[in-house]
Parts: structure tokens; sequence; C-alpha cells
């Protein structure tokens, strides 16, 4: 089973937690600090390794790759990290080394559906507006959701969070921490 993900943008986190609360969803966890590292797949632009940290300061390997223009779709292949800076050693010894280091904000929820659950990631990242990941088990359910929502899912985006922060001229160059003024 692959799971779609699709973002929407500029929103206000406290408005739009409430409306997922409104909607019969539920907090699964509170505003968090996270950091992640993303890794590219040397000659194929459109696959990446992600290394970040978890709710409970473990963290999480994945393997992303982008389907199609119209579906960021992940892999099923993740698995829990135990040591976030051995794992970095490890990857840098495998010819892996990061790209970028990000820290970000999220706070998730979780939204009954006809079927399985959606998650809902209210995401905050420095000097940008904030916006919300839908992830569900396939693109109808999370366009159903969306429109649940209020949300106009023509406005809605498939686009990478690298190609979000590119859009306000921030490339894996930059270093994002809270310590650098946000765009409102």
């Amino acid at each position: 089973m692959r799971d779609s993900a699709i973002k929407i943008l500029t929103i206000d986190p406290v408005e739009f937690g409430a409306t997922i609360l409104h909607n019969g969803g539920s907090l699964v966890a509170d505003r968090a600090l996270y950091h992640q590292w993303e890794l590219p797949v040397p000659g194929d632009e459109d696959q990446w390794i992600r290394l970040r940290t978890t709710d409970d300061g473990s963290g999480v390997l994945s393997a992303h790759h982008r389907l199609t223009d119209e579906t960021a779709t992940d892999s099923d292949a993740e698995t829990p990290v135990g040591d976030v800076p051995t794992m970095l050693a490890l990857l840098a010894r495998l010819g892996h080394h990061p790209a970028r280091h990000w820290e970000h904000y999220r706070t998730r929820y979780l939204l009954p559906t006809e079927h399985d659950p959606v998650n809902i990631d209210v995401v905050e990242w420095p000097r940008v507006p904030a916006w919300a990941a839908v992830d569900g088990q396939d693109t109808p359910t999370v366009l159903t959701t969306i429109r649940r929502l209020g949300e106009d899912p023509d406005a809605a985006t498939t686009a990478t969070a690298v190609d979000l922060l590119a859009d306000y001229g921030l490339t894996c160059h930059h270093e994002l921490t809270f310590t650098t003024e946000r765009i409102s």
C-alpha cells in the first residue's frame, strides 16, 4: 500500500488545528521541535534519504521518491533509529552526506475518514508561512479530507519541503533555524 501526501499552503497553525478538531480530529502530538537532514541519492534528483528526529528524541530513517508531478509518494521503506548522530556518521561512511539540515515545529493530528484515518501535520518552518501536510492511504482520500477541512484541493500541492522552501529563495545551502526571522 502506498500513501499520498498533499500540502495545504499558508495556513494559520492555531486556526487550522481548531478546524481539524472541530471536524472530529484528535491531537496526537503537541507542537514539538524537530530536526531533519536530507541526503540526496547521487544521480537521481527524484529520490532522497531523510533522517529526522521524533517526539521522543530518537529518529526515523526513510527513503523517499517522487512518482509523478501530481503525487509525491513516499516508499514504505523506513526504520526507527535510536542514535541519530551515529546514524549520520554511518550514512557519511556510505557516501551519503546531508545536503541540508533544518529544524521545524510540527503538530500532529489524526482525522477519521470513511476508511483509514488521515494523518495531518501542521508544519512551521523558519522564514516561510506554515503549511499542513495531509497524508492518507490514497489521493482520493486525501483530496476528500482537504475539502472536508474547507480547503480547495486545486490550491494544494504535492511539492516537497525542498520545493516549497525554494519558492522563498531558500536552498539546500541555507541553514534554517528559528533564530532567523519568520515571514508572516
